[in-house]
């Protein structure tokens, strides 16, 4: 299972056939459907091009762009968040959310995580002693 992980990050692509070729590439022989159920089973689907992905949904507002007419002259006056969509293990994405919480400001609505990960690590005198 680490090895189709790890196969899966290296190329998204990869469904159940071409992983089963690249296992057996590195000689371990298993079937399509153990691999296709092991991949269900972790979450895991190839990344493709889905059909009809530029249409618009029925009734989807647009938003105008607000910053056209804007001059920015100065730093830090127009801020901009990137969510991106990067293929990984949903445990991995957890671990990975509640890392970065810990270090950045919390985004309410944006990222789900428990409470213990905004809270302020607590660092004891011996450790600074270190």
């Amino acid at each position: 299972m680490r090895r189709i992980v790890a196969l899966h990050l290296e190329f998204p692509f990869t469904g159940s056939w071409m992983m089963r070729d690249f296992l057996r590439q590195e000689g371990i022989m298993i079937g399509r459907c153990h691999v296709a159920n092991l991949m269900k089973k972790m979450g895991i689907e190839a990344v493709y091009r889905r059909p009809g992905t530029s249409k618009p949904a029925p009734g989807h507002k647009i938003t105008p762009y607000l910053l056209r007419k804007l001059p920015i002259v100065k730093p830090n006056q127009v801020r901009a968040t990137d969510i991106s969509c990067i293929p990984m293990a949903p445990w991995l994405r957890l671990r990975l959310s509640q890392r970065s919480t810990q270090f950045d400001r919390p985004i309410s609505g944006l990222l789900q995580c428990p409470k213990t990960s905004f809270e302020p690590r607590r660092v004891s005198a011996r450790s600074n002693l270190l």
